[in-house]
Order: C-alpha cells, then sequence, then structure tokens
C-alpha cells in the first residue's frame, strides 16, 4: 500500500462525506457530480453484455448508479482500501435496486490478479491522479483489457488556474500524487496504448477514453 493508498484508507467516510457535495466539485475542480455519473453509465453501456472492471472503484460514489442499473454485463471491483469497499458494498445492495452480477475485491491495481484480455471495459475513475506510479497503472490497465476493450479514464490536472495551488496541496499533504498536466496524462496514455484517445477537459477534470489495439 502506497502512501496515497494508506491515506484514502484511513479517511474512509470523512473523503466521501467531502467527495459527495456538488459544490465541492464545482469550487475545487470546475465539473458536476453528474458528468462523472454520466461517464460511467457511458462505460457501463459500452461494456454490453460483457466483464467491466471498476479499478480503482473506491466507495462507488459515482459509479454505483450504473452498475445497480447494469442487467446484462459483470461488474468486478477492485480497490487497496478496504473501508472504501465495504462503503461500495452498500451502495451496490441499496433495497431499491441491488447488482447481482458483481464481486469487489482487495487490492493492487499495479499487481493485479486477473489474466491477459479479461476485460471488455476498463472504468478508472479519480485513480490516475493518486498513483505515482502513473505509467505501470496503464500498463496494468492495458494488460487486462482485451483487444478491442476501451479504457475510460478521468484524472485532476494542472490548467493554469486558481485550482491548481489546491492540487499541489492535496499533494503535499499526501492525498494525491504529484500533479500532472493535461498533455502529460495523454502522452502517457498515448504511450502505453500506441492508439489515439479521445479527451474532454471539464474544468480540471479530463475524461479520457482509450481502445486497446491489442
Amino acid at each position: 500500500m502506497n502512501r496515497v493508498t494508506a491515506r484514502y484508507d484511513s479517511i474512509g467516510g470523512a473523503y466521501d462525506l467531502v467527495a459527495g457535495l456538488e459544490i465541492y466539485h464545482r469550487v475545487c475542480w470546475g465539473v458536476s457530480m453528474g458528468q462523472y455519473r454520466a461517464f460511467a453509465d457511458k462505460a457501463v453501456s459500452c461494456c454490453g453484455d460483457g466483464v467491466l472492471l471498476d479499478a480503482g472503484c473506491g466507495s462507488m460514489l459515482f459509479t454505483a448508479t450504473a452498475h445497480r442499473a447494469n442487467e446484462r454485463g459483470t461488474l468486478i471491483g477492485m480497490d487497496a482500501s478496504l473501508r472504501m469497499l465495504r462503503l461500495a458494498r452498500s451502495r451496490l445492495h441499496q433495497a431499491d435496486r441491488k447488482a447481482e452480477r458483481a464481486v469487489l475485491l482487495n487490492g493492487n491495481l499495479l499487481r493485479s490478479p486477473f489474466r491477459r484480455g479479461a476485460f471488455d471495459v476498463v472504468l478508472c475513475l479519480h485513480v490516475a491522479h493518486v498513483v505515482d506510479d502513473l505509467g505501470g497503472l496503464l500498463v496494468e490497465l492495458r494488460r487486462v483489457l482485451r483487444p478491442g476493450g476501451t479504457l475510460f479514464l478521468t484524472s485532476v490536472v494542472l490548467v493554469d488556474h486558481w485550482r491548481d495551488r489546491y492540487l499541489r496541496a492535496l499533494s503535499r499533504r499526501g492525498v494525491m500524487a504529484a500533479p500532472r498536466c493535461q498533455s502529460d496524462l495523454l502522452n502517457a496514455v498515448r504511450a502505453r496504448f500506441a492508439t489515439e484517445v479521445l479527451s474532454e477537459l471539464l474544468g480540471s477534470m479530463l475524461f479520457v477514453q482509450a481502445t486497446n489495439p491489442g
């Protein structure tokens, strides 16, 4: 467990309370929670009746609704924090709708137990900016993604705005890795996936789609 993962395991529910506030995302990152959820919906829809890996799923604050509504595919959620996984499980099993075909695993994304090409879609929300070894993360995500499968990834990036100061402060406190700019992240994805990527910058949050060429 690295320093950032250990930090998230310790703050657990407190993180969930702050991250669950719409005003936090609009003020601090210039993006809405609805845009995260729409991205998750797109990933689930892309997967169809295949197998989706929610990589670094955390508490599934922004993805649980999409997973519960999915009646076709299979979900594997993986995170290094047991505390966050317990919160995710409670969200997946809410009384109104239960995610029937879902498995949650505690583990390290950089050394996952999955076979090569195991997943049709990999969804990786808000993980890239907390991982020091971005290259290692991307290599592993491509490894477990089948040829033709799609990666859906988000990351906070530097955008030459006052929000950058907040991002750097979080990094100094061990909540996030060293900040990266948009070009750093996109170049890292292109290098590991050897393909062009689709991206959209909303505030300080970069939304990325990349297909595994095989």
